[in-house]
């Protein structure tokens, strides 16, 4: 039988940040906008190899709204977000100056 995942890891979506041939943060196509379902408390960790920042644009859907190598992990989704549809968060990844303006999208908000 094969090992079943923890609940953990379920739930956790995973970015690596890796750097492009001119030094520019990059993730893969499908990390560029990152749904996250609150309803299955799902987060997400920043993971590379470079040090780098993660700062929220416009608010944040999370506690924090900056994020680093030595703090990776979002945490859940904020409890106060209004419900009712989904919403979008920009983010900017920086990497010795040199940044990446990716989204995480907040789905569904709940009722």
């Amino acid at each position: 039988m094969a090992a079943q995942p923890a609940m953990s890891e379920e739930r956790v979506k995973k970015i690596e940040i890796t750097l492009d041939e001119n030094k520019v943060p990059h993730v893969s196509r499908a990390d560029r906008i990152v749904t996250i379902d609150r309803t299955k408390d799902e987060e997400v960790m920043w993971v590379s190899e470079f040090h780098f920042r993660i700062d929220f644009k416009n608010g944040t859907p999370f506690y924090e709204d900056q994020f680093d190598r030595t703090h990776h992990r979002s945490g859940l989704v904020r409890r106060d977000l209004i419900p009712g549809r989904h919403r979008t968060y920009e983010y900017t990844i920086d990497v010795n100056g040199k940044t990446l303006d990716p989204q995480i999208m907040i789905f569904p908000s709940g009722n």
